[in-house]
């Protein structure tokens, strides 16, 4: 979910760099620029070439140096925040992005990565503070609309939560996840007829996505429409043999 910037990054001391050489080998010119003059610019490029490739610890890693470098870099503070949420430490995350959204409280992708690590932790209220903030700065933020919908969801407030992901569906039609997220929605809110109608759309369109045969067939047994489930559910294990859920669900 590394929003737009990967363009700084750090590591934490040197010692600890070296004892991680073999797992964190980056380009020759990139190594060889970090080594013979070490800046936060050096370490950031390498961070960002480890994030790219989903080594976030050595991501972590190179970020970290580049901000004992350059304490001052929201920059890099930022893309540390996404290497930690990628890497598990929401905790964390939401320490490191608190610190870059009070240095440019106006940047969305800050406060976007903010709500979704606040969500993650379970804050719902925190996290819907910030994406609220989000909106405020960009009304048509897909990620924020999605990101409140889901928040407000946990918290039951479906009405709302609906409309939310309404906006986010009308302004990106073809992402997948976002109207998946409001049939999960209308289910919860007692509303199946729309939901089916939303997913089984889906299902044509996307005859290939055990994800949405899946959450097809959860709606399904929910209604107690038992054969239908069933179906859906054979359906995601024929495109996803490894979908114990699907298995255990028939």
């Amino acid at each position: 979910m590394f929003v737009s910037l990967w363009t700084v990054l750090l590591i934490f001391s040197l010692p600890v760099w070296g004892q991680n050489r073999s797992g964190c080998k980056g380009p020759e010119e990139l190594e060889r620029a970090a080594s013979s003059k070490p800046s936060a610019t050096a370490y950031n490029a390498l961070g960002a070439y480890f994030a790219g490739r989903k080594q976030f610890a050595c991501a972590i890693a190179a970020f970290e140096k580049a901000l004992q470098i350059d304490s001052g870099s929201w920059e890099t503070r930022y893309n540390l925040g996404l290497a930690l949420i990628e890497q598990g430490d929401r905790e964390r995350a939401a320490l490191e992005l608190r610190r870059v959204v009070e240095q440019k409280p106006g940047l969305l992708d800050a406060r976007n990565a903010l709500g979704t690590a606040l969500q993650e932790l379970g804050q719902a209220e925190a996290a819907e503070e910030e994406l609220k903030a989000a909106l405020r700065i960009d009304p048509r933020s897909v990620h924020a609309l999605h990101g409140l919908g889901r928040v407000l969801m946990t918290q039951r407030r479906f009405n709302a939560a609906i409309s939310y992901l309404k906006q986010a569906v009308e302004i990106e039609p073809g992402d997948l996840g976002f109207r998946v997220s409001l049939a999960a929605a209308y289910s919860q809110n007692g509303n199946p007829a729309p939901a089916i109608a939303l997913l089984k759309e889906l299902a044509a369109s996307h005859p290939q996505s055990a994800f949405v045969f899946f959450n097809l067939a959860t709606v399904y047994a929910q209604e107690r429409s038992f054969q239908e489930a069933a179906d859906a559910y054979r359906q995601a294990l024929r495109l996803e043999p490894g979908n114990d859920l699907a298995r255990v669900s028939l």
